[in-house]
């Protein structure tokens, strides 16, 4: 037989499914269940990547374990290939995008057909194609009529460098997530999608979603639904505005609010509206709406002033101040907030920078997890206190070990009538050390709500703790009294050591510890109520409602929910992209497009630079521009503006069901046939822009009656990322860079294939090691050689057959059961054991036929080309079944054989029980690990004991 050739073979049986269009899928395919797996269509950059083989050669795998379960599996490609990288480097390159654009759709493509994928190129759609894009153009119509699309003034974020407006979702850390350039905000007339429209359904329709919980709180988050109340506060002498509405989601703390603090923008709209700030308040809004909100929102320090106004608090009829920060959102709930130091981690700093009052008005509340209350117990109310003793010799700290009960404990007692906590601990302190001078540092902050069962007592208490810490002055003490020494005596121990004693028995301890060694902060946590009026010792989560129902019967407050989404801003002002298909008259105002007249293609343009004054180059194409009204038929502008390219891609897996109906974007009975997608595997990058927009679009066509179903992805999966060797993200600086071109010319694409599914689970991705491709490569040359040698002539081994069936298995940890779960490492090292042991074996074709059947997935060209060449098949491997298990050849029915020369273990192998000695002999003299021990020399007898061992003697 020929030495294995990937670069001859892969090249010949490429062309032959081409040329036989194997893996053209049919609408219908008789007892068959349509699956549509689905991957992210390439960007056409020029060059694929080794990650782009990663994101479509490895769900190849699955794609093809699919078909031989018995799906009628559609496997689709195509490209996204309007938008701004491609117009940049058109510009760099002094090329036309478009040129440029589809020299690159070429070279891909042939790299793409390079790995062997089962694409369906017969359903290849491409973004800038006008019969595609027109269906873009409709779909915006569609959603303008419906009002799910309309033109409005607002706050854009602009990319100085790409001179261009940017989605929300294309800001990261204030730059624009292409070019890394600082983002700027202008006010621009822009177009919008209204997709606010859907935001609860966007949140709710998640929970049905097999989705990685990863994505689906990325886009909980995104949308950001947060359900709470608006609270108005009245305001004093101010006729600019009779109140001032605040949102908040803890309504529970609106007795300890000490000042409002309101947006720069809505104190500007109270300016605009006559209120005569002062000279200082008013340069402070202006130089804070100059900045940019993503800027005032990550700002470490936030800054305000008094704006000089008073309002009361609806709660307590309390004066409170008003503010303006920066810190506070226009865009956000009201553009005003509660400010309430003691339990907000912003408004806390704020108070601390401008020494404002902080008012506790939430205490923790624990319940102590060794002893918590009993049922049958009556439960005591007190006030009580904890002190922690510090010797100020060695800094140990005073604790109580407790003779009749497993516990530790500070120096704890009640507070009695006429005491305050100062004085309940000393008495306490006196009482049970004898210790008779200590000095009052400080208090631990307020109090703590204590639930417990006193064993000691035999009674539940509800205790509210507080701590003070002191000083030993001195050892002066007096004698402890009988009763203290029978419950417990004093002793010293360094906070190490009560970090290691497992009897403290302080549910509170952890509170302490983080009070006495870090600086005040805010307790946001629930609790319980405190300085609250009526409200007081009553749980947060009950009093958020309680409050808001009080005051909602006086009329300051209504439950609220509000949403950090925003509509998306879908004007480009840039050339390459699709053109928006409204015009503009005079008279009639902005008017869309006859839809006969669709599309409205992109005009040849050869200066198609952006302009720096917010225009898009298309104002450029004077005859493009000019056209009719089509409603009053007078003359009229073409919008210049064009789509975001986030628009192309939102719906293209619709279009692959139906992808040359020039009807309508794709016939519904089609698209019943395909969608939702069943599997859709991509990168976590897309999961607020991409994945949320096409949620968008699908529950939008939903709405308007084109489409059946309102979830786009019934399941998603989130890929890994491929490292460099040195474990470093690829880039050209770093030198790290793998290209997959390269490694298919001297190892072939099964070899890369079988090696990026070989470095790790699918979902976390690894490193590229160079050693790991030859071994790859080893394996492939061992499966060529061994499948090499067959001989029609041999019979069915009954020991081989044990060993493939162990790894068919049924449905639980076998090959399929990797593929299906995107384990395709294990896939492969399941393959090379199994190897491992049919190589000391003879066996008959079928079993080779399925031992081409579990590699076939993951090495598509050596497996058609041994199948066909070697076995003498005369259909496609790529036609054929998964292999059955055989619930007859149970793993129990095996037995481990041991392997002896001259007497001495050398191996073991897994054999069917009842295999005979001719068998065993010919698996064993032909095992990799034995032919070392015999080579050369005379086998003189062989001893042979049935289902336990075979010793060759020499």
């Amino acid at each position: 037989m020929q030495k294995y050739n990937p670069q001859k073979i892969e090249k010949k049986w490429q062309k032959y499914w081409e040329h036989k269009k194997l893996f053209a899928t049919k609408n219908v395919v008789a007892r068959k269940k349509n699956v549509m797996l689905l991957t992210e269509f390439a960007y056409p950059s020029g060059n694929l990547h080794i990650g782009h083989w990663y994101a479509f050669a490895l769900p190849d795998i699955k794609a093809r374990y699919l078909r031989m379960k018995g799906y009628n599996v559609l496997y689709p490609t195509g490209f996204d290939a309007f938008g701004l990288p491609a117009e940049n480097a058109a510009i760099k390159h002094d090329i036309h995008p478009e040129k440029w654009t589809r020299q690159n759709i070429a070279y891909m493509t042939r790299q793409l057909k390079s790995m062997g994928a089962m694409f369906d190129w017969s359903r290849k759609v491409s973004t800038i194609d006008p019969d595609y894009y027109r269906w873009t153009q409709w779909m915006f119509i569609k959603f303008c009529q419906a009002g799910l699309a309309y033109r409005a003034t607002t706050k854009v974020n602009w990319c100085p460098k790409d001179k261009t407006v940017l989605a929300n979702e294309q800001v990261v850390g204030g730059k624009c997530d292409r070019c890394q350039s600082e983002v700027m905000q202008k006010d621009l007339a822009q177009w919008m999608f209204k997709i606010t429209e859907f935001k609860d359904e966007l949140i709710d329709g998640l929970d049905a979603l097999d989705w990685q919980e990863s994505a689906k709180l990325g886009q909980k988050n995104w949308v950001g639904r947060s359900e709470g109340a608006i609270i108005k506060f009245s305001i004093f002498n101010f006729q600019f505005s009779k109140y001032i509405e605040t949102f908040t989601t803890r309504s529970d703390t609106v007795f300890g609010v000490t000042a409002l603090v309101v947006s720069p923008e809505l104190a500007q709209t109270w300016v605009s509206a006559g209120w005569q700030a002062g000279d200082h308040t008013q340069d402070y809004i202006k130089r804070s709406l100059a900045k940019r909100e993503l800027e005032r929102q990550e700002a470490k320090e936030k800054t305000g002033v008094d704006a000089g106004i008073f309002a009361a608090n609806p709660a307590n009829n309390e004066k409170i101040p008003v503010w303006v920060g920066d810190y506070v959102l226009g865009s956000y709930g009201t553009g005003a907030v509660m400010f309430v130091p003691a339990h907000d981690k912003r408004d806390f700093e704020f108070a601390k920078k401008y020494q404002l009052p902080i008012k506790e008005v939430i205490i923790p509340k624990v319940v102590d997890q060794h002893d918590p209350p009993r049922a049958d117990k009556k439960t005591i109310e007190r006030n009580a206190i904890q002190a922690i003793v510090i010797n100020s010799k060695d800094k140990k700290v005073l604790c109580l070990k407790w003779k009749k009960f497993p516990w530790t404990t500070f120096i704890t007692g009640g507070v009695e009538e006429g005491e305050d906590g100062m004085l309940a601990a000393k008495r306490e302190i006196l009482e049970e050390s004898g210790y008779k001078n200590v000095r009052y540092i400080k208090t631990l902050g307020g109090p703590v709500q204590s639930h417990f069962y006193a064993n000691h007592k035999d009674e539940n208490r509800n205790a509210l703790f507080t701590c003070l810490v002191f000083e030993l002055e001195n050892e002066d003490r007096q004698e402890i009294s009988a009763d203290e020494k029978e419950k417990h005596e004093p002793v010293w121990l360094s906070w190490q050591e009560l970090q290691k004693d497992k009897n403290i028995k302080c549910s509170e301890y952890e509170i302490w510890l983080d009070r006495f060694f870090n600086e005040a902060h805010a307790f946001e946590s629930e609790g319980v109520l405190i300085h609250s009026g009526k409200f007081n010792g009553m749980d947060s989560m009950i009093a958020k409602k309680k409050i808001v129902e009080e005051l909602k019967l006086k009329g300051m407050a209504d439950f609220k929910k509000t949403y950090r989404l925003r509509d998306w801003i879908l004007s480009r002002q840039r050339y390459w992209g699709v053109p928006i298909p409204m015009v503009h008259c005079v008279t009639c105002g902005y008017q869309p497009v006859n839809e006969k007249e669709l599309p409205v293609e992109l005009p040849p343009l050869k200066d198609f630079k952006p302009t720096d004054g917010g225009k898009s180059p298309l104002t450029k194409a004077e005859k493009w521009l000019k056209t009719t009204c089509p409603t009053c038929k007078g003359a009229a502008e073409r919008e210049t503006d064009t789509m975001d390219t986030f628009v192309d891609s939102s719906w293209y897996f619709m279009r692959y069901t139906d992808p040359t109906n020039k009807k309508i974007f794709a016939s519904k009975e089609k698209i019943k046939k395909w969608l939702p997608v069943f599997s859709y595997l991509g990168g976590a990058e897309h999961t607020t822009m991409h994945l949320l927009y096409s949620r968008f679009f699908t529950k939008a066509l939903k709405r308007l009656g084109y489409i059946d179903f309102d979830e786009p992805f019934l399941n998603r999966r989130n890929r890994g990322i491929i490292l460099g060797s040195d474990n470093q993200k690829m880039s050209k600086s770093r030198g790290n860079v793998i290209d997959p071109d390269s490694e298919v010319k001297k190892y072939g694409a099964d070899a890369v294939r079988m090696y990026l599914a070989f470095m790790g689970p699918y979902l976390q991705g690894g490193s590229w090691n160079p050693g790991g491709i030859t071994g790859v490569y080893r394996f492939l040359n061992r499966v060529w050689n061994f499948v090499g040698r067959y001989s029609p002539k041999t019979k069915k081994n009954i020991a081989a057959a044990g060993i493939i069936n162990k790894y068919i298995k049924a449905n639980d940890k076998g090959i399929g059961f990797d593929i299906s779960d995107l384990n395709f490492n294990t896939g492969v090292s399941d393959l090379m054991k199994l190897l491992n042991e049919l190589e000391g074996h003879e066996i008959s074709k079928s079993q080779y036929e399925d031992f081409l059947k579990l590699l076939a997935p993951f090495a598509p060209h050596i497996t058609e080309e041994l199948w066909r060449n070697v076995l003498k098949n005369k259909t496609s491997i790529h036609l054929q079944p998964w292999p059955v298990y055989n619930q007859k050849l149970l793993p129990s029915q095996n037995v481990v054989l041991v392997i002896q020369i001259n007497g001495k273990m050398r191996d073991k192998i897994e054999v069917v029980h009842g295999i005979d000695q001719k068998e065993v002999e010919e698996m064993v003299l032909r095992g990799e690990k034995i032919k070392p021990w015999v080579a050369g020399k005379e086998v003189k007898k062989i001893i042979f004991v049935p289902d336990k061992l075979i010793n060759i003697v020499l």
